[in-house]
């Protein structure tokens, strides 16, 4: 979900270790060769160009910025603030280029707090903003760890506190709050920056009690950041009218950059609060001994040597500037040179599309006549289907017209029978005459009977999928239903359905209505009209 997590994790440290509060001030030079000697700087700095030059020369963007990046974040640990200057714009230039997110925010934000030294507010503001501003998409986008916000947080809040801007250092803070119980952490820096605000607010045991809990997480993280904790703790008990306590707490701070060789600033701090205090006192000899170091921690820091290096940042400006314009020229020559190679192009493209749209063309009449003759022979089949269709439904009408004829003739013959039936019983006297007569009818109702299953077998073989039709989509029609429905289908009255059924009129037009039922017929349908689609 993260990308370059092991690089993102080397440059948080740096970040928040090193530029919150190493870069509040120059650093004594003179002091960190005493523990890095000239061989091992030498040898580091080598180390990172050969890597640079590797990686330049295989053209892999990505690693050859981290490495720019490291070199400068080296040459800030020995304030060599002009190259680490250059190598962070190097970087910058890469990073824009690859449109590589991440590393343009690492960047911005180192150059904010480079800037911050030289007192270019506005420059460190904008860099600033950038690096936030690059993080949120990163962080919204999930390609960092949100802690990146709190670093971008808490570089803001720091360079509000400098201007003396309280209000909005809260606000700064509060974001970084949020994001705390967001997360689940508790960011112990930030947590430094928050006890200052409270000490400056008369919130002295809120504030010592903040410190005293990060000093606890510093002493097993890092020792080296002791020294700022002293420091603020010594701020604290101050502001409180605790001079002894304050006292103590400045000498424990400057002992301790001794021991470590970080956060030398500090000194200059330590020594300036220390003369004033026993200024305070009325111990001048000790407030003239702190006073004289921290005089000359002055002059070196804020003497020739730092308004040469604030120099070499205008002229490493100037350099940018021109660096640029030296670029747009050359950019501008190849821009003419891409206008006439786009030229030949252009000619080139109008031939292409030329000889493609007559290839179009001429596939586009090709395939409209092959889908011409296409149509034409489906026009072809479908009469010749339409007309065969319609011979079948021709030879289905008159074979269902020769079946409907015979059903009505049975139909005479039944009703021939049943008025024989009345008459002989009306005229015939004789019991035996009687006798053979019934069994002459008998034998004429039993051939009826036979006809009735003989028009079933021929309705059937002339209507073959009528039944099974209806029975696979109503599988809960009776036979009696389907007889109906056959009758139904040749257009027979009630009065004719209720002869070949044998049963009433009335019955016939139950069982139409319990027919509809089954079918689920509503009132506007037409119950012939529906089976007719069988």
């Amino acid at each position: 979900m993260y990308p370059f997590r092991w690089t993102q994790t080397l440059l948080f440290i740096f970040f928040t270790s090193f530029f919150c509060y190493a870069i509040e001030n120059n650093t004594n030079l003179q002091d960190i060769k005493k523990r890095n000697n000239d061989a091992f700087i030498k040898k580091t700095i080598d180390t990172y160009k050969e890597e640079i030059l590797k990686y330049s020369e295989e053209k892999d963007t990505i690693p050859l910025i981290e490495n720019h990046i490291k070199l400068s974040n080296f040459y800030a640990h020995i304030a060599d603030y002009g190259n680490a200057y250059n190598g962070y714009w190097e970087a910058l230039i890469l990073a824009d280029k690859t449109k590589n997110k991440f590393f343009r925010a690492r960047v911005h934000q180192a150059l904010g707090w480079l800037y911050i030294f030289y007192h270019k507010d506005q420059k460190a503001l904008e860099n600033f903003t950038a690096s936030l501003k690059l993080d949120k998409q990163l962080v919204r986008d999930e390609n960092i760890h949100p802690n990146y916000l709190i670093s971008d947080y808490f570089a803001l809040a720091n360079y509000e506190r400098k201007k003396k801007d309280f209000l909005t250092t809260r606000k700064y803070l509060d974001s970084c709050a949020r994001l705390e119980k967001k997360l689940g952490i508790v960011n112990h820096y930030v947590q430094c920056e928050r006890a200052y605000l409270d000490a400056n607010a008369g919130k002295y045991d809120l504030a010592l009690n903040k410190l005293n809990t990060a000093r606890s997480h510093f002493e097993k993280e890092n020792p080296a950041y002791l020294i700022v904790i002293d420091y603020l703790l010594g701020n604290t008990f101050e502001f409180q009218g605790n001079t002894e306590e304050a006292i103590k707490h400045y000498h424990r701070s400057l002992d301790l950059t001794n021991k470590h060789y970080q956060h030398l600033n500090y000194r200059l701090f330590n020594h300036n609060t220390l003369g004033k205090l026993y200024s305070q006192e009325k111990n001048y000899e000790l407030a003239f001994h702190h006073a004289v170091l921290g005089q000359e921690m002055q002059e070196e820091i804020y003497g020739v040597k730092s308004l040469n290096s604030e120099v070499i940042f205008e002229i490493n400006d100037k350099y940018r500037i021109q660096k640029e314009k030296e670029k747009g020229l050359i950019k501008e020559q190849l821009i003419e040179l891409l206008k006439k190679d786009q030229r030949l192009g252009q000619l080139k493209t109008i031939l292409l599309i030329v000889t493609i749209l007559s290839l179009i063309t001429i596939g586009y009449f090709v395939i409209k006549n092959i889908k011409q003759k296409h149509l034409e022979e489906k026009q072809k089949i479908q009469t010749l289907r339409d007309v065969e269709r319609k011979d079948a439904e021709r030879v289905l009408a008159l074979k269902n017209k020769e079946l409907t004829s015979s059903a009505l003739q049975l139909i005479e013959k039944e009703e021939f029978i049943k008025k024989l039936k009345e008459n002989v019983h009306t005229t015939t006297s004789s019991n035996s005459n009687i006798k053979v007569i019934n069994q002459m009818i008998k034998s004429v109702e039993s051939s009826t009977s036979n006809k009735w299953e003989e028009f079933e077998a021929r309705f059937t073989s002339i209507n073959q999928n009528f039944y099974k039709n209806l029975k696979n989509r109503f599988p809960g029609l009776s036979q009696k239903d389907l007889k109906v429905c056959a009758l139904i289908k040749l257009n027979f009255s009630s009065k004719d359905m209720a002869s070949l059924l044998g049963i009433s009129v009335e019955s016939v037009h139950t069982s139409r209505y319990r027919l509809r039922k089954k079918l689920n017929l509503e009132r506007s349908e037409n119950l012939s009209d529906f089976i007719a689609q069988f």
